[in-house]
C-alpha cells in the first residue's frame, strides 16, 4: 500500500513545474508526505483563498503566507496564477564557529581590563574621545537567540514603552517556529544573543555604548526557521508588542548574525526591499564556509554582508567570499537603482577572530569568533555614522551610509575576498561629519615591542597618537611606554584636524620576575605581561607544576606561586602558554630557609679621646648569630674629620683594625658596614666608632687632669672586664647545669655541647684581651 501512494507521489512530483516548487521542498515532501513552507504571492487575497485553513501565519508586509500540507495541496497551488514560488520553511542558525572559551571577570579586576582588539582595530574609541560620537540616539535591532539583561554590559540598554513592564514592550518580542509572537520576558535561548548584542553596545566592551537595543528572539538555541527570521523583520519593521500593539519605535539598523549558506532564494528579497524603503539599514554575517560561499541574507545586494578579518590584518580563513550570481534579479531595486545578476560579497571586513563580548550569566565573558562577530562590529560603526550625520543636521540614507563606509574602508586586500575593504570606524565618522582626513604616514622606532618598553612616534603633522583605545599624547614627535596590552598586533591611530594615520606594531610576551634568589617553601613573585589575551598557562620551576593559570584579555598576571621544599641550587622557571604555544625561560635560584633568629652585628672599639698627630687604632669585630665569622664584604667612610688612613688589616678570623693618624683636634667619627651570605641570604650591618681627638697640654694641672681621666677610663675598663667574668662564671655554671643533664648521655653529645659553648665564649675572651690591650697601650703611651 505505501508503495503504491510512493509512486503516485513521484507521479504527481513529476507533474510539478520546478519554477515554481523549490526542490529540496519535493524531495521533503516525497520523505514525509507533508511539511510547512512558504508561499510567495503577487495577490495575496487569491492567494490565502487557495491555502484555506491549511494557513499559519499570513506576512502581509511582505505578500508571504506560511502553510502547511501535503502534495495535492502543492499540486493545487501550483496551478494557482496568483502564487509565484513555494519553497521550504528553511533552517536558520547562528554564524559562530564551534570554537569559543568563557572568561570570568575576577572581582580584583577592573573595567579597564577588557579589551576588544577588534574595537581598536575599528577605532571606535577614538570616535567618542576625538568627536564625541558614541551611538546616542541610534536603535538598533537585533534578530538572535535573546538577551540577558543583567549582565554589567547590558543594564538599561533594552528599549521599553513601559519600565513597569517586566516584558519591556517596543524592544522585546519572541516568535515561535511558525513565527507566532509569543508573550515573554527577555532572556537567552542560547548565549549567541548576548555575546552580539554587547558587541554593538556594550557598556564596556561594544562599539557605540550610547546605541539602544531592540531584540526578538527567533533562533531558539541558536536555530531557528525562516518564518522567525520573517516575523522578526516585520517586527523591526514596524515594532508591536506580543499582543499586537504598535508601539511606534523605529530602529536605524538591524544587525543579523545569523544566516543560511548556499541559498540565493527571493524570499527574503521583498522584507529587505521594505526594510530599504524606510532606511533601515540591514547588516548581516556573510558566512563561514570559506572561499565560493556566501550566507542569506548576507548575500542579497542592498545588505551589508560582512566577512571576518583575523588579528594579523588578513581575511580569516574560514570567511565566505564569492562572485554572487543571483538567480533571477527583482527588476526594481532602490539600492543603486537595481539588481546586478552578479556581484561580489562580502560587501566589507571586519575583526571576527576572538571577539569578546558579554555572556549570559553576569561576570562572565565570551570570546569566540565567526562572521557572527563581524557583522555587530559593523553594526556598532553604522549607528556612530548615523549620529554623526544626524550632527551635521543629515538624515540618513541606506546608500550614503553604504557610500562613507566605501569611501572611509582601509584597502589592504583583494576585493574577491575583502570586498571593499576593513570598515574604520575613525575615517567613517570623519567623513559623516564633513571632515576629509588625508591619510599620511607615522614613524615607529620599532614595530616589535614589549610591555613598558619605551618607543618614539613621529610626524610632520600635530596628532593625537593613540595606542588602540588608549591616548598616549599629542604632538609631532611622542616618546612613551608601551601600556599594558597582549600578544599580538596592535594599532597607533595618529589623528590630526585634517589628517589621519596608523601602525601596525606587534607585542611580544615577557616576564618580570621579582627575586630571583627564593627560599624554598616561601613565594615566588612574578609578573606575565604581552601574553595571548584570555589564554591559559603552565608554570614549573624545573619538573615541577606550580600552577595553571587563566589570564586576563590583557594577556597579564600578577602571581604569588608558593614554592616546593626542594633541593637548593639553580632552577628554571617554564613557562608555557597553550595559545602559541609560547615557551620562555627564565632561572632562578632556590636556596634553604634561614633560620629566624639569625642575626648580622659588628662591634667598633676605638679609644673615646685622643691626641693630634698620633695613630689611633679602631678594632672591628664581626659577629653572625654571635659567632665571630669573616664578612663577605667591609669598608669604612669618615663621616667626621677627614684623617691619614691606612686601610682596614685583618688581624684574625673575624677580627679587623684600622689605623689613622689625626692631624687636626675634633670629633673623628668612621662607619663601619659590612655584609655577609649566609645560605644565599645577604644580610648587613654597621658600626659607629667616636674618638675625640685634642691638642696635648703641657701645664702640671693638664698632667693631673690627664692622668685622672686615664685613671678613670681604667677604672671603667676594669668593671668592663669584672662584668665580663661575672657572666663568664654564670656561663660556666650554665655548663656544669648542662653537664648534670647529660651525665647519662653518649660521650659524643657530651663533647659536641661543650664545644658549642667554647665556640660561645671564645668571642667574649677576644673581647676581653682587645680591650687590655687598648688600655695598655694607652697606660704606655702616657708614662
Amino acid at each position: 500500500m505505501q508503495c503504491g501512494t510512493s509512486v503516485a507521489q513521484s507521479s504527481i512530483l513529476s507533474d510539478i513545474p520546478s519554477d515554481k516548487v523549490d526542490e529540496d521542498l519535493k524531495r521533503d515532501l516525497l520523505l514525509r508526505g507533508s511539511s510547512d513552507f512558504l508561499i510567495i504571492s503577487n495577490d495575496l487575497n487569491r492567494t490565502y483563498s487557495a491555502v484555506g485553513l491549511n494557513s499559519v501565519r499570513v506576512f502581509k508586509d511582505f505578500d508571504m503566507i506560511l502553510a502547511t500540507g501535503d502534495l495535492p495541496l502543492i499540486y493545487k497551488l501550483v496551478n494557482e496564477p496568483s502564487v509565484i514560488k513555494i519553497v521550504p520553511n528553511f533552517r536558520v542558525k547562528v554564524q559562530m564557529n564551534n570554537e569559543f572559551k568563557v572568561l570570568s571577570l575576577g572581582d580584583d579586576e577592573s573595567k579597564e581590563s577588557l579589551y576588544s582588539w577588534g574595537r581598536s582595530r575599528v577605532g571606535s574609541k577614538i570616535v567618542d574621545k576625538l568627536y564625541n560620537v558614541s551611538g546616542s540616539g541610534v536603535v538598533v535591532a537585533v534578530l538572535d537567540t535573546g538577551i540577558s539583561l543583567d549582565h554589567d554590559e547590558l543594564i538599561g540598554k533594552l528599549i521599553t514603552i513601559n519600565p513597569l513592564d517586566h516584558t519591556y514592550p517596543g524592544g522585546w518580542i519572541e516568535f515561535d517556529r511558525k513565527g507566532i509572537p509569543i508573550c515573554s520576558a527577555p532572556r537567552d535561548t542560547h548565549f549567541h544573543g548576548t555575546w552580539v548584542s554587547s558587541i554593538i553596545a556594550g557598556e564596556f566592551i561594544g562599539i557605540a555604548s550610547k546605541v539602544k537595543l531592540m531584540h526578538g528572539l527567533i533562533l531558539h538555541g541558536g536555530e531557528g526557521t525562516a518564518a522567525q527570521l520573517l516575523s522578526g523583520l516585520e517586527w523591526v519593521l514596524e515594532p508591536y508588542t506580543c499582543n499586537g500593539v504598535k508601539t511606534h519605535v523605529k530602529p536605524n539598523v538591524v544587525s543579523l548574525s545569523l544566516g543560511v549558506s548556499g541559498n540565493y532564494s527571493d524570499v527574503l528579497l521583498k522584507p529587505i526591499l521594505r526594510l530599504i524603503q524606510k532606511n533601515i539599514i540591514v547588516v548581516a554575517a556573510i558566512g563561514n564556509d570559506g572561499p565560493g560561499t556566501s550566507s542569506n541574507p548576507g548575500n542579497i545586494w542592498g545588505v551589508i554582508g560582512v566577512g571576518a578579518l583575523n588579528r594579523n590584518d588578513e581575511v580569516a580563513d574560514f570567511s565566505s567570499s564569492e562572485v554572487v550570481d543571483w538567480p533571477s534579479p527583482p527588476g526594481e531595486w532602490l539600492f543603486k537603482d537595481s539588481y546586478p545578476k552578479n556581484y561580489i560579497k562580502p560587501d566589507y571586513i571586519s575583526p571576527g577572530v576572538l571577539i569578546p563580548g558579554a555572556y549570559v550569566k553576569r561576570g562572565y565573558y565570551l570570546i569566540a569568533s565567526g562572521t557572527s562577530a563581524s557583522a555587530p562590529i559593523v553594526s556598532g560603526v553604522v549607528a556612530l555614522v548615523i549620529e554623526a550625520l544626524r550632527n551635521t543636521g543629515k538624515e540618513p540614507t541606506v546608500n550614503e551610509v553604504y557610500d562613507i563606509l566605501n569611501r572611509s574602508a582601509d584597502k589592504l586586500c583583494n576585493i574577491s575576498r575583502c570586498g571593499w575593504g576593513i570598515v574604520n570606524a575613525v575615517k567613517a565618522v570623519a567623513q559623516a561629519l564633513d571632515i576629509n582626513l588625508n591619510e599620511l604616514d607615522i614613524d615607529v622606532n620599532s614595530t616589535r615591542v614589549q610591555v613598558l618598553e619605551t618607543i618614539s612616534l613621529t610626524s610632520k603633522y600635530n596628532l593625537n597618537y593613540f595606542f588602540d583605545d588608549l591616548k598616549l599624547g599629542v604632538g609631532r614627535e611622542l616618546i612613551t611606554t608601551v601600556p599594558i596590552a597582549d600578544m599580538g598586533y596592535h594599532f597607533i591611530h595618529a589623528v590630526g584636524e585634517r589628517t589621519y594615520g596608523y601602525k601596525k606594531i606587534y607585542l611580544e610576551p615577557k616576564i618580570i620576575i621579582k627575586n630571583r634568589t627564593v627560599i624554598r617553601g616561601e613565594w615566588l613573585e612574578l609578573i606575565l605581561l604581552g601574553f595571548p589575551g584570555a589564554s591559559d598557562v603552565l608554570i614549573y620551576l624545573g619538573s615541577n607544576l606550580l600552577t595553571y593559570q587563566p589570564l586576563n584579555l590583557l594577556g597579564y598576571s600578577l602571581m604569588r606561586l608558593l614554592l616546593p621544599y626542594i633541593n637548593p641550587g639553580d632552577y628554571e622557571v617554564l613557562i608555557v602558554n597553550l595559545e602559541g604555544p609560547i615557551t620562555i625561560e627564565e632561572k632562578i635560584y632556590v636556596r634553604e630557609e634561614i633560620p629566624k633568629n639569625i642575626s648580622f652585628k659588628l662591634v667598633a672599639l676605638s679609644p673615646s679621646s685622643h691626641h693630634i698627630n698620633s695613630t689611633v687604632d679602631v678594632y672591628v669585630i664581626s659577629l653572625v648569630d654571635g659567632k665571630i665569622q669573616d664578612p663577605t664584604k667591609l669598608y669604612h667612610r669618615f663621616i667626621n674629620g677627614q684623617p691619614t688612613a691606612s686601610g682596614i688589616s685583618k688581624i684574625s678570623d673575624g677580627v679587623y683594625k684600622l689605623t689613622y693618624v689625626a692631624t687636626s683636634p675634633g670629633i673623628y667619627k668612621v662607619l663601619f658596614i659590612a655584609e655577609v651570605e649566609v645560605n644565599g641570604e645577604v644580610l648587613k650591618a654597621t658600626a659607629t666608632a667616636l674618638t675625640d681627638v685634642t691638642k696635648p697640654y703641657v701645664s702640671d694641672m693638664s698632667e693631673i687632669i690627664n692622668t685622672w681621666i686615664e685613671l678613670r677610663n681604667l677604672t671603667y675598663n676594669l668593671e668592663r672586664v669584672n662584668y665580663e667574668i661575672n657572666k663568664l662564671k654564670s656561663d660556666l655554671n650554665d655548663l656544669n647545669s648542662t653537664l648534670t643533664q647529660l651525665r647519662n648521655n653518649s660521650l659524643y653529645a657530651l663533647l659536641n655541647e661543650v664545644l658549642m659553648i667554647r665556640v660561645v665564649l671564645l668571642p667574649v675572651v677576644l673581647i676581653l684581651v682587645i680591650l687590655n690591650l687598648i688600655i695598655i697601650k694607652g697606660l704606655k703611651r702616657r708614662y
